[in-house]
């Protein structure tokens, strides 16, 4: 005999396995679930800040168990003994012991303070004074101590004085040295200048003798290879006086030189000229001789 169930298409649906085969949660069954996780969290957070809480106490009652030498977990002494509960607050009685213990530390202390100022107590002191400060008087003191602060002052200003004043001076120092040195150089130059017109001049005299010099023997060389006969004709003599008193008077620069320098001959003055190509240069020349 075989037996058919009927079931509703939720419930075949929450029986199944895997997600196709779970319903889609409610609004109210998320709300609920959010809430509940919030609650989950907020519990969670509460009982790690109590283990923390638990366990920063339990470092300090086992740094207070080594200090004083209990074995950690053992209550203190007598301390179950001074508790007193009163309602929501608990009362715990001073130590007497404890106590006791540091009034007695406390008087040790003071009678060592007493016998260590008792042993570095100052001795007795004898001290003779002079009367009046010496040999001076109160006024003179007065006096000499007012002296001596205007004099001080008046240090200070000029020591301030010469100390603005150091860097003019320095200032001027270095400017006159400057000039010295701008002075020498220029008297230096004016040396060198000097001694340079000085060779100049020597050289352009030795330079006019030299041409002159050199004229003169030409000259000499020419006068005696054209030299006259001894008896001279004196119409031809007086004739050659004739043309050159002619050309002096006509205004012939080489009878002017002739007459300015008679102790050149003429042959010699034309050849000056003709070089210098001037009567004033060939009066230069001839006047340095």
């Amino acid at each position: 005999m075989s037996r058919s169930f009927t079931v509703k298409p939720s419930v075949a649906q929450s029986q199944g396995r895997g997600r196709g085969n779970t319903a889609p949660p409610t609004q109210q069954q998320v709300r609920g679930r959010a809430r509940g996780g919030a609650t989950v969290r907020s519990q969670t957070d509460r009982l790690a800040t109590r283990h923390t809480q638990t366990g920063m106490n339990q470092e300090q009652e086992q740094l207070e168990d080594g200090a004083t030498g209990r074995r950690p977990g053992a209550e203190p002494a007598g301390l179950g003994q001074r508790m007193s509960h009163q309602g929501a607050f608990t009362m715990i009685t001073p130590n007497e012991r404890r106590r006791q213990e540091i009034s007695e530390q406390a008087r040790r202390e003071e009678e060592n303070y007493q016998r260590h100022k008792e042993n570095n107590r100052l001795g007795y002191v004898n001290y003779v004074g002079t009367a009046g400060g010496g040999q001076k008087t109160q006024t003179e003191a007065r006096n000499e101590q007012a002296r001596t602060h205007q004099s001080s002052k008046y240090e200070s200003i000029q020591k301030r004085q010469a100390a603005r004043e150091a860097p003019k001076k320095r200032e001027e120092e270095e400017i006159l040295k400057k000039k010295m040195e701008q002075r020498l150089k220029s008297e230096q130059n004016k040396q060198l200048e000097s001694e340079r017109q000085r060779k100049l001049q020597e050289d352009h005299r030795s330079k006019n003798e030299a041409f002159l010099r050199r004229i003169e023997n030409e000259q000499k060389l020419k006068t005696r290879s054209k030299q006259p006969p001894a008896v001279s004709n004196p119409v031809v003599q007086s004739d050659r006086n004739e043309a050159a008193s002619s050309s002096q008077d006509l205004g012939d620069p080489l009878g002017e030189l002739q007459r300015m320098f008679p102790m050149y001959d003429q042959d010699s003055l034309r050849d000056i000229l003709t070089q210098t190509g001037s009567v004033e240069a060939a009066i230069g020349i001839l006047s340095l001789d």
